[in-house]
Order: C-alpha cells, then structure tokens, then sequence
C-alpha cells in the first residue's frame, strides 16, 4: 500500500530495488496493480526503462494491462 512504500522511502529504502527476478518496485507495483503507488513512483523518479530477468520493462507491463492513465504518468 501506498503508506508502506512511502515509509520506507522516507526511511532510505532504495525507491528502484530489485527483487530475485530482477523486477524493480514500480514493476511490482503495477503488476499488482497498485496504480496510485506506481504513479507516486513515477513522480519521484522511479526507473521505469529498466528491464527484468526476462526483458520487460514498466512500460511493458503497463502495455500488458493497457493502463492508459499509468502511461500517461510516465510520459509526462
């Protein structure tokens, strides 16, 4: 949730971490959907060019669920 992430960025978490399949947190966020995280991520900078273990990046995700208003987020 959105109270989570903020807290621990706030903490110094790394806002662009990777889990053990190389996903960074914006990927996760928008794979489960959490679209009000992934656009707060966005805002603060959140690498959305990275790719994973097997080639995707946030923006392919965001295409996997043609979520419009996340990239929009991203573009502006």
């Amino acid at each position: 949730n959105l109270d989570a992430v903020t807290s621990l960025i706030a903490k110094g978490a790394n806002i662009n971490a990777f889990n053990d399949l190389h996903e960074n947190v914006l990927m996760c966020a928008i794979r489960q959907r959490k679209i009000k995280v992934a656009i707060w991520l966005i805002e603060r900078g959140a690498d959305w060019v990275t790719s994973n273990a097997i080639g995707y990046t946030a923006i392919d995700y965001i295409n996997d669920y043609n979520d419009f208003e996340l990239l929009q987020s991203i573009i502006h």
